[in-house]
């Protein structure tokens, strides 16, 4: 579990603007690789609302993290909220990380 002690509101709220980063990152370079035939969605429900509205799908992808950006400062018990937050975190830069080695493999042509 998270100490909610040791990681500060500021701390917190960094790492939420972190996520939104990498959350627009993941949407922005999804978009490319799919309209450069690249990569596919993997996420069957976003994979549809790709296919359907690419402005909606941009806003599925930045729409949890810009809430919980707005909302974390009003909540009252943050353990259980720090510790997904950190996990979602991790997550995303796996993710992230996945793209560029990706990108990595159509730069070399591969």
């Amino acid at each position: 579990m998270v100490d909610e002690a040791r990681i500060s509101k500021e701390k917190m709220k960094n790492m939420l603007v972190w996520i939104f980063v990498l959350c627009l990152f993941d949407a922005v370079v999804t978009d490319f690789g799919i309209q450069a035939g690249y990569i596919r969605e993997l996420n069957p429900l976003m994979k549809e609302v790709y296919h359907w509205n690419r402005s909606f799908f941009y806003g599925c992808k930045l729409f949890l993290p810009l809430l919980l950006l707005w909302i974390y400062p009003q909540l009252k018990r943050r353990k259980v909220v720090n510790g997904g937050i950190l996990l979602c975190l991790v997550a995303y830069a796996a993710v992230t990380v996945y793209h560029f080695f990706w990108m990595v493999l159509v730069m070399k042509g591969s």
